[in-house]
């Protein structure tokens, strides 16, 4: 009896310790990094790609994707005609409200840490991301809305999505850091990554005002694509850090950090690498949309109206002892032949009736 309960006692001890060995092992996947957390907190310790060991028991590792992730950005803001000297004051009139539809290209950054060393994507949500950026996008868009014309921003979609990728996705805008440079001969555009334009007469000088914004970035798109190369580059070289070795301590993940010195405000907020924004639409909302067609149709009547007048005029000009409402009746006639197949028309009060006095003081 005792060798049986020996025998059990041993085997549970080759239990426990294989539970143990196995849970000590952390296996990273490919494109994917692990977060360590010792009894719930975050010790700033990563684990990449490979083979890695923790603490059994008492630490657990969470695991994130850094593949691409797409989020669908839906923002709008309220802008106007700019006024021009001899325009009336018309507010209402002028305040246009438009849609901005863009697609947010990001990927989790194991190297966007707080001030303690500890990642900051695994304690976000996509809701809390995507409410985040388009927040960030409104209040661009609401400093801009009092600027520019609807029709500016909508007719330079490219320019506009820029500005917005700039914003989200560098520690200072290329617009705030630009400045005018040299292209070397054989070499590509110099001081680009001090925001050097490589243009001797570029007439933007540095800190670009916002009226300037759109007209700045409409001329400026080839050094926005050296400066994405750039960009793209420094990344690279910090993934090829990220791989040297299966797990990092917080001492390391914090050096490699500090090594990043354009990560934008949103990046930093997030914990995420911004990749690109893609401006899909920029357009007019639906209700301002209808609004211009009630308009657009308001003002064919009238129009058509005023043809009506006219024809109802030449008629009394031209036909003796005729009524206001029947040269009325005959410019219906005469615009609308089908007014007179099986229509009857119904003449208002009066000998003359409104419109027909309305024609009278009109021939007079």
């Amino acid at each position: 009896m005792e060798f049986i309960i020996g025998l059990v006692l041993r085997a549970l001890e080759i239990g426990v310790v294989a539970v143990l060995v196995v849970d000590s092992i952390v296996l990273t996947k490919a494109y994917h990094y692990g977060v360590l957390e010792r009894l719930g907190d975050r010790t700033g310790k990563i684990y990449f790609e490979g083979l890695g060991f923790k603490i059994p028991l008492f630490d657990r590792v969470k695991f994130i994707s850094m593949a691409p992730l797409p989020i669908n950005i839906e923002a709008f803001f309220t802008t106007g005609k700019l006024k021009k000297p001899g325009d009336k004051e018309d507010d209402e009139a002028d305040k246009l409200q438009v849609d901005v539809t863009g697609s947010l290209q990001h990927a989790p950054d194991p190297f966007v840490i707080d001030d303690e060393g500890r990642n900051v994507y695994i304690s976000m949500s996509e809701k809390i991301i995507k409410d985040g950026i388009q927040d960030k996008i409104r209040d661009l868009l609401g400093g801009l809305g009092g600027i520019y014309q609807a029709e500016d921003l909508i007719g330079n979609r490219q320019a506009f999505g820029d500005l917005i990728d700039q914003i989200l996705k560098c520690a200072v805008p290329y617009h705030l850091r630009h400045k005018k440079g040299t292209v070397d001969k054989g070499e590509t555009l110099k001081g680009l990554g001090n925001g050097g334009c490589g243009d001797e007469n570029c007439r933007f000088e540095e800190q670009v005002p916002r009226e300037e914004l759109i007209e700045f970035y409409n001329s400026h798109w080839r050094y926005l694509k050296e400066e994405e190369r750039r960009r793209k580059k420094e990344k690279n070289e910090k993934s090829r850090a990220s791989r040297k070795t299966g797990a990092m301590s917080r001492k390391e993940v914090m050096a490699i950090s500090k090594q990043n010195s354009n990560i934008s405000a949103v990046e930093q907020r997030y914990g995420l690498h911004i990749l690109t924004f893609a401006n899909a639409r920029v357009d007019f909302s639906i209700e301002v949309k209808a609004a211009f067609e009630q308009r657009r149709l308001a003002k064919e009547r009238r129009k058509a109206f005023d043809v009506k007048l006219e024809m109802a005029k030449q008629a009394q000009s031209r036909i003796d002892d005729i009524s206001g409402q029947e040269a009325l009746n005959a410019a219906d006639v005469s615009l609308i032949p089908e007014v007179a197949k099986g229509k009857s028309i119904v003449s208002v009060e009066g000998k003359l009736g409104v419109v027909g006095g309305l024609v009278k003081a009109v021939t007079n």
